[in-house]
């Protein structure tokens, strides 16, 4: 009976056991041929087959590194950043994993334009691995790209800044122009009110005075209806000249509205960017356990550029933490794309 019982356990083991293997044999496969079809540059094909993987080894990270570069390298990038995420998040991950989904992340970053997000994410792919190349190349490309974006932006300010002025003397101008018109308008009725009432009399005196001819009262007559004319043209003009006001007016209240929401959304953005510098600086801090030596070696090393590679892992993020601080004034060298991790694996 026992015998019968331990043959059935045994049974039951190596069927899961061929199981385990099958299904670790087509993960297996699967990933080979989305590494084979990502080197084609077929990253719809390679999604796919790495998707493949992934559901049937769900724990290998390494095929999820390979699900995220190919969705990242088909333009998916919000699906490689949900992946590379998970995996810079996962307890399993071996620092091979991090770094790479933590480069990811910060590619991505980086080509959404959102350069402190990009250059943190570089940061803690160095502290993974301080001697990674590429990433350094990707942190100091991205604080150019910051600095640039810094200098571009101080640029469009300062334009807007030109651009306000000049339309503020222009709106001036405008509507001191109005008000010269309604002024003009204004002596003019008055005068026109003056002739009105001359006319009027001298009417009245040729209407009773027996020796006034018909020539005379018909010359006057027709003078007082130029009047009339006159007066209906300068009316018609002031109505004129007031729905231009009422629109200059309306104008100038949809700029202010307008001018609000920029300011508002300014204020919004100033107070992001202060609470993330707030949140780098205290990691920054964190991170740093005697500051005096660590930047007698930042100078150092500043000073010998081509020794960086040899710098420990803190020394390294205080040179690039100070290179963040002084990219206004220091320019990089940098001037191609940053490196994309390639699929790993392929048993």
């Amino acid at each position: 009976m026992r015998t019968s019982i331990r043959i059935i356990l045994l049974i039951i083991l190596i069927a899961a056991l061929v199981c385990v293997l099958l299904i670790s044999g087509k993960s297996v496969g699967a990933n080979n041929k989305g590494v084979s079809a990502y080197n084609q540059d077929q990253f719809d094909e390679a999604i796919d087959f790495f998707a493949k993987a992934a559901y049937r080894s769900p724990e290998d990270i390494d095929i999820q590194n390979n699900l995220a570069t190919a969705n990242y390298k088909s333009g998916q990038k919000e699906n490689a950043g949900a992946i590379y995420s998970s995996v810079s998040d996962s307890l399993i991950a071996s620092d091979e994993n991090r770094f790479e989904a933590l480069f990811g992340l910060g590619n991505i970053a980086f080509e959404n334009n959102d350069f402190d997000t990009a250059a943190d994410f570089y940061k803690q792919a160095l502290k993974v691995d301080p001697t990674d190349m590429d990433a350094k190349y990707n942190l100091e490309k991205t604080l150019q790209a910051k600095e640039q974006k810094q200098n571009q932006e101080n640029k469009n300010q300062q334009n807007q800044q030109n651009e306000d002025q000049n339309q503020k003397e222009q709106d001036r101008k405008k509507q001191e122009d109005l008000k010269n018109q309604m002024n003009e308008n204004d002596k003019k009725q008055q005068e026109n009110e003056q002739k009105s009432r001359e006319a009027k009399q001298k009417e009245h005196q040729l209407n009773n005075d027996p020796q006034s001819t018909p020539q005379e009262r018909e010359k006057n007559q027709q003078e007082s209806e130029q009047l009339k004319k006159e007066k209906q043209e300068l009316d018609k003009q002031r109505q004129d000249i007031n729905e231009e006001i009422k629109k200059e007016i309306k104008a100038q209240e949809e700029k202010a509205r307008q001018k609000h929401q920029q300011m508002q959304q300014i204020k919004v953005e100033h107070k992001e960017n202060q609470q993330h510098q707030a949140s780098q600086s205290q990691d920054d801090t964190q991170d740093k356990k005697q500051q005096d030596q660590p930047l007698q070696d930042l100078q150092e090393q500043q000073s010998n550029p081509d020794k960086k590679e040899n710098m420990s892992a803190e020394t390294l993020l205080n040179y690039y933490n100070q290179a963040e601080q002084n990219s206004n004034n220091k320019p990089k060298r940098i001037t191609q794309a940053p490196n994309v991790a390639r699929p790993s694996k392929d048993w």
